[in-house]
């Protein structure tokens, strides 16, 4: 599902990504890809960690 996410630069005042495609990974959590591994190795990928609050979408971290 695509959906309007609150990510912000390091500045924390400007909005970068407005939309991400977002897949459920539990409860209120979701995951988006943020850029896929050169390799083709799927366990390198690195994804952003979004949680909703009622109807709100904020990125809480990026991982691999």
């Amino acid at each position: 599902m695509k959906a309007k996410v609150f990510k912000y630069k390091s500045d924390g005042n400007t909005v970068v990504a407005p939309y991400m495609e977002l897949e459920p990974y539990a409860e209120n959590v979701y995951l988006s890809l943020s850029r896929k591994n050169e390799y083709g190795n799927e366990d390198d990928d690195c994804f952003h960690v979004v949680c909703r609050i009622e109807n709100v979408y904020f990125s809480s971290g990026q991982y691999s």
